[in-house]
């Protein structure tokens, strides 16, 4: 299976018509590879009628030409905003719509200078890219259960080999060791959050020198990249069996996610799937966890759509997205559950399998 170019492009390009806009520049990574393939550091995408150029200076130029068989590769050997002065004037007067979230304000300067002898409607966008992302294609989620499925070997594994004693950056090394190990062509952020006992309280936790002892309980979060794509899981591990209020907690975290999961549909607001979740832990007698329930993933670990109690998006066929609801309480720790879902006709078909079941992961 193969990505399916023509298809992301036509389904921008669709997008594009709605704005009016003929052209439309991206130098975004995730945007360029999601459009050309291409992995280099540097290079801008040109979108427009006759299709797709990739604009690359020659440290990149065979690299593309190898990677990108379906775009126009344009090697350049000025800075692009010079030579845009220059490329420009082929389309003068028209509508070219570019990323204000992306790029900077000085880059943006830059364009609007160089685009003044072309007499360019230089048109200011955000997400259009984004949006048509975040509804994946067959080849993108066979990518994203291969990227889940090395994490969830790679969690086994670890399940086995961690000891007490061990420092949350030993932990965290060891993970990343074996999720590579495993195939994963990176890791999909660093560092991993591996906190333990009471550090478990901060959400996005930085591995430190703490040591993993006996009755502790370990917040694990950690992903793999597989042909760019990512996953994304949350774990509480147990050593030794635990409290009756670890086991309480726990308990809450599940249910409020099983909760969530059962309003994940198309067309359902991603703030009331949020306010599934935050219910259970509301009724339950506990703080609700102060970030989001979810988010899109695929080239990038944090994607559209958003779910939260202030987001506006609508779930659609084709998400995939995370859902990890925790609780925190600073001094006690916190428990946090994730997985992966894509969201399917009927209801939401969940990728990720490592266990969850409380006694599958006490040591």
């Amino acid at each position: 299976m193969l990505p399916d170019y023509p298809g992301r492009l036509r389904k921008l390009k669709e997008s594009l018509k709605k704005k009016n806009l003929k052209f439309f520049l991206t130098e975004d990574p995730a945007n360029r590879l999601y459009l050309t393939g291409f992995t280099g550091s540097t290079g801008w995408v040109l979108v427009s009628e006759d299709g797709v150029t990739l604009f690359v200076d020659s440290r990149y130029t065979e690299l593309a030409q190898n990677q990108s068989p379906p775009v126009k590769v344009n090697q350049i050997d000025t800075p692009f905003d010079s030579f845009w002065e220059s490329y420009s004037r082929s389309f003068e007067g028209e509508r070219v719509g570019y990323e204000s979230h992306k790029i900077t304000h000085r880059q943006v300067l830059e364009l609007r200078d160089r685009s003044r002898a072309a007499k360019l409607n230089l048109v200011s966008t955000q997400g259009v890219i984004e949006k048509v992302r975040s509804v994946k294609d067959p080849y993108e989620i066979a990518q994203i259960q291969k990227s889940v499925d090395i994490a969830d070997r790679a969690f086994a594994k670890l399940l086995v080999a961690i000891k007490p004693g061990q420092t949350e950056i030993e932990i965290a090394w060891l993970l990343e060791k074996l999720i590579r190990e495993e195939g994963a062509e990176r890791v999909a952020w660093h560092p991993f959050i591996v906190a333990v006992g009471a550090n478990s309280s901060m959400p996005h936790y930085h591995p430190g020198k703490a040591q993993l002892q006996k009755q502790d309980m370990l917040q694990l979060d950690f992903g793999a990249v597989v042909n760019g794509y990512c996953s994304d899981i949350s774990r509480v591990v147990f050593m030794g069996k635990p409290t009756a209020d670890q086991r309480k907690v726990y308990q809450v975290v599940w249910d409020a996610q099983e909760s969530a999961m059962r309003r994940i549909h198309p067309g359902a607001k991603s703030k009331e799937v949020d306010a599934a979740a935050r219910e259970v832990v509301e009724k339950a007698g506990y703080k609700p966890y102060g970030h989001g329930l979810s988010h899109g993933i695929g080239l990038e670990v944090h994607e559209l759509p958003s779910v939260s109690l202030r987001s506006t998006d609508v779930l659609q066929e084709g998400n995939v997205i995370s859902v990890e609801p925790g609780i925190y309480i600073p001094g006690w720790g916190g428990i946090r559950i994730e997985d992966l879902v894509l969201v399917t006709k009927s209801g939401c078909e969940t990728l990720t399998k490592s266990p969850k079941d409380i006694s599958k992961v006490t040591i």
